[in-house]
């Protein structure tokens, strides 16, 4: 897959393409992790090291490089900034066991509490026996475009059903629902957004980081916001445009159910490829 990264104002043509994620990945896979949760009390080299460990489902994004252009110590050397993003998808339900994993459910029921309602849907959802929850995980470098999303989520797609017909690996690779945590901006002073709209400026209301997720997340059942705004909140190899005094950092969490998956990878395709 080919896309144009910015550098430094500069349109830079780069060849990237999706790697099984293996252990050489787990420094750039966490701080890509880093960079969703922040100062979120969760162990993120225990979820790497799961991530890492069923790596028949997921792709790290690796930039392309000539084998022509390659020399020896490139060969030998381990960079930890050679992934430039990660998509997977981990089953929470089947591992509450792991230390990360109790971490992670219940850093999202604290931050769904400011709604009641919301809470108490997300609390029975996640006690009910039958639910079989995946943590959707889509991070990369800020400047890379939606449309290097794509067939990334086309191959996810397709290493889970593959694998869900695995008699071992079946149970790790079934979902009845998937929980996803998007990066969102929205503006800090909403009557400034206004006047702006009222000189017909083009500004939008909310701005997501990873523009594809905005797809899926017209599939939720339920959602919730909270501020990051205290917490360091800048994309690996970028920034934004728009100055940090005018849109105040968010994570929007939402649920949608699995069955919806295939249907949004297939409208990406339509739609932003």
């Amino acid at each position: 897959m080919e896309c144009e990264t910015l550098n430094e104002n500069m349109v830079v043509p780069v060849e990237f393409e999706g790697r099984n994620i293996e252990g050489e990945d787990f420094h750039s896979v966490k701080k890509l992790l880093n960079q969703l949760f922040l100062k979120a009390q969760i162990d993120l080299s225990n979820l790497t090291d799961i991530i890492i460990s069923q790596n028949y489902i997921g792709s790290a994004l690796k930039q392309v490089v000539p084998e022509d252009e390659l020399s020896d110590n490139d060969e030998d050397d381990d960079d930890e900034m050679d992934v430039f993003g990660v998509t997977t998808i981990v089953n929470l339900s089947q591992r509450k066991d792991k230390k990360s994993i109790e971490q992670l459910l219940n850093f999202a029921v604290l931050k769904s509490g400011e709604n009641p309602s919301t809470k108490k849907i997300f609390e029975e959802l996640l006690s009910n026996p039958s639910t079989s929850l995946g943590f959707l995980i889509n991070e990369r470098f800020i400047n890379l475009p939606p449309q290097i999303s794509v067939p990334l989520f086309e191959s996810l797609r397709k290493e889970v059903e593959v694998a869900s017909k695995k008699v071992e690996r079946k149970r790790f690779s079934e979902f009845s629902h998937v929980i996803m945590i998007s990066k969102i901006h929205k503006p800090i002073d909403s009557k400034k957004l206004q006047k702006k709209k009222a000189k017909k400026q083009d500004i939008p209301e909310l701005l997501w980081t990873n523009y594809e997720e905005e797809i899926f997340f017209e599939e939720a059942l339920f959602s919730f916001d909270y501020s990051v705004k205290h917490e360091a909140d800048t994309g690996l190899g970028g920034s934004w445009s728009e100055s940090d005094e005018e849109w105040e950092p968010f994570r929007r969490v939402f649920v949608f159910p699995f069955d919806r998956f295939s249907s949004i990878v297939d409208r990406l395709k339509e739609e932003i490829q």
